[in-house]
């Protein structure tokens, strides 16, 4: 009778025979639900958290309690946490943006800065047209943006002249009617004639497009020096340590307040997307200005370090991952 009485107590009262707990993360709802069941368990579907994943489908067993592995009684309820699938939003309206007006939207809407291809277009060189996904439509938050970017009707490429020994003032007016931007660079050079082009670069040859800035060598008489003497700076930066390469971008921004892209220029681009580079790599670029310029460096869109240059004095230098912005003396 005692042991008659044990056996009704432990099977009535204490819940029965022990199970293992099976393992249901990763599985639909319906499908965790089965599983337990057949080990003599219940899916507790009142007790369950639900919350946000990006890496877990709509109610989908993303955990559980009792975990797998766990010697329970039969009849025990399992409570599971469940996938409320992603969170989706409006992708940003980028088009008319510039191009690094878009970048900034982009990451501010914890968004991922995508490829972006270059045409050929009425508008405005780095100017976004289209953008995938397009303006409004429903993405996961953390989706990548692609852009297609306008490079102005002067995306043609043409070979650039031999100007040297021909009057600067021409050589000018031929440049302008090409798009070019060029520039004077008044040199000392004795027993030279005035106001001839000397040297000039690019080099003869040379595919440029328009938009494209290029510098003339030239003595200047004083009826046409100007009142500002152009600088040429050699700008260079050094890709910092990481184990991935990162995707370098150059800007300069004149007295104005007008801003160019100095690198990567169209012709840098691999299957229309900007180049990345390993750590180490060193990028130069050749820069000229009158009175002064900045230089902005950003490092994946963001911004690394900024050069500003006045008259003839060193370059002032910004590191801006530094917290106190200074210089990484490293």
């Amino acid at each position: 009778m005692a042991g008659a009485g044990y056996y009704v107590f432990n099977q009535a009262v204490a819940g029965g025979e022990y199970v293992t707990v099976p393992n249901v993360v990763g599985y639909h709802i319906t499908d965790a639900s089965d599983i337990l069941i057949e080990k003599g368990l219940d899916l507790d579907l009142r007790s369950a958290v639900q919350i946000v994943s990006d890496d877990m489908p709509q109610h989908y067993v993303i955990a559980q309690r009792p975990t797998a592995g766990v010697v329970v009684r039969a009849g025990r309820k399992i409570i599971p946490t469940i996938s409320k699938g992603t969170v989706h939003v409006p992708a940003p309206d980028l088009v008319n943006k510039t191009l690094e007006e878009a970048r900034n939207l982009i990451e501010e809407g914890h968004f991922r800065v995508g490829t972006h291809a270059r045409i050929a277009h009425a508008t405005r060189p780095d100017t976004v047209i289209g953008q995938d996904p397009a303006p409004g439509r429903d993405v996961s938050r953390g989706a990548e943006i692609h852009l297609l970017v306008s490079n102005g009707l002067g995306s043609r490429a043409s070979l650039m002249p031999d100007w040297a020994g021909k009057p600067l003032q021409e050589v000018m007016q031929v440049a302008a009617g090409l798009g070019l931007e060029a520039i004077a660079n008044p040199v000392d050079a004795p027993g030279a004639a005035y106001d001839i082009v000397l040297a000039q670069e690019p080099a003869p040859g040379t595919l440029v497009r328009q938009g494209q800035q290029v510098i003339f060598d030239v003595r200047m008489s004083v009826a046409t020096r100007p009142a500002a003497t152009e600088r040429k700076v050699k700008v260079v930066y050094k890709v910092p340590f990481s184990w991935y390469d990162r995707e370098v971008r150059m800007v300069a921004i004149d007295k104005d307040g007008r801003r160019s892209t100095l690198f990567p220029l169209p012709q840098d681009f691999v299957n229309g997307a900007p180049p990345k580079y390993p750590s180490g790599t060193k990028i130069t670029v050749d820069l000229s200005f009158l009175e002064e310029v900045t230089v902005e460096v950003y490092l994946d869109g963001e911004k690394a370090v900024s050069y500003y240059y006045q008259g003839t004095a060193d370059p002032v230098i910004t590191d801006h991952r530094l917290p106190s912005g200074g210089v990484d003396s490293a």
